[in-house]
């Protein structure tokens, strides 16, 4: 018998080669005629077979209209995509990320604007007014903007009149029964005391007001809504300190006079906004609101004095 693989000579009844390790079985088809089997040589065929359907399969799937067509759009999609895409994209995310903050501060910023004009008209309109009446006097940021404008302005008013009229003292001299003095003026550090001292007495006034009026008034008021509603009444006083800001800055001389008397006109609101504060709070007794108004302003003036002796 011969082995089908290797060709060699092998016994008639092994069912192994013994050269190449080849499976062989034997079956009798009848007396004369024996077939031999060859398993691993048609499992192998078998395995190809299916590996050849299997590729023939795919092949006739790539090469298919469909396929084609698939791909086809798909190329198209790409080609029609533009080069540059990414980067517009990118610059136009970015430049909406950086609009976005601020727009919304602008926009915040108009609102507090017209919030706080909308606040100064109410009380122009109508100076005399319940403090609970009024809804911005919910927002305590409106009285502390009054303080800080009144503070700035009359600052930048004063020191420019107070330079003017030091640079010129020799030609006032001559003209009045002015003294001769020589002395070194810094515009910068007046301004800068001035300013301070502004601060002190813009708050100091209303803080003593409300020591007073806390025990004597029918209804308690917080100190934010108090402060809101003092500089609210005194609302022609931010007003009459921009137009002296704005005079003072065109010619202070021609103006000087002007500009002195609207500062005590500052002065004469703040007084009148105080007696009319304490004759709203409710105390039946008249005496009493007297020498409260009396008293607040004997302490005022005492703490002006010393401000001025420690400031300047």
């Amino acid at each position: 018998m011969i082995c089908p693989n290797c060709q060699s000579a092998i016994p008639s009844n092994a069912q192994i080669c013994p050269q190449c390790d080849h499976i062989m079985i034997n079956r009798d088809m009848d007396d004369n005629l024996h077939d031999t089997i060859e398993i691993p040589t048609a499992r192998y065929s078998n395995e190809m077979t299916e590996h050849d359907d299997q590729y023939t399969s795919y092949e006739e799937l790539n090469n298919s209209p469909i396929q084609d067509t698939t791909n086809k759009d798909k190329g198209d999609k790409k080609t029609k995509k533009p080069f540059f895409s990414f980067g517009k994209n990118h610059k136009q995310d970015k430049k909406n990320e950086d609009e976005g903050p601020s727009r919304r501060k602008n926009k915040k910023a108009e609102n507090r604007l017209t919030s706080y004009i909308n606040y100064l008209l109410s009380y122009i309109k109508k100076p005399i007014q319940s403090p609970s009446s009024n809804e911005f006097n919910d927002n305590p940021n409106h009285g502390i903007t009054s303080l800080l404008l009144l503070a700035i302005l009359n600052t930048i008013s004063i020191t420019s009149l107070a330079n003017y009229f030091v640079s010129h003292y020799e030609w006032f001299a001559d003209l009045s029964v002015l003294p001769n003095l020589d002395f070194d003026f810094v515009a910068w550090r007046f301004g800068l005391k001035t300013f301070v001292f502004l601060i002190i007495t813009l708050w100091l006034l209303p803080a003593i007001i409300h020591l007073f009026n806390r025990n004597n008034a029918s209804e308690k008021i917080s100190n934010n809504i108090w402060l809101t509603h003092f500089f609210g009444m005194n609302s022609i006083s931010v007003v009459v300190a921009f137009i002296c800001f704005l005079i003072s800055l065109l010619s202070p001389l021609f103006f000087m006079i002007i500009v002195l008397l609207f500062s005590l006109m500052q002065i004469a609101l703040l007084i009148i906004t105080l007696s009319i504060h304490f004759l709203q709070s409710g105390n039946v007794n008249k005496s009493k609101t007297f020498y409260s108004i009396l008293s607040v302003l004997l302490l005022f003036f005492i703490a002006v004095i010393f401000l001025v002796g420690l400031i300047y």
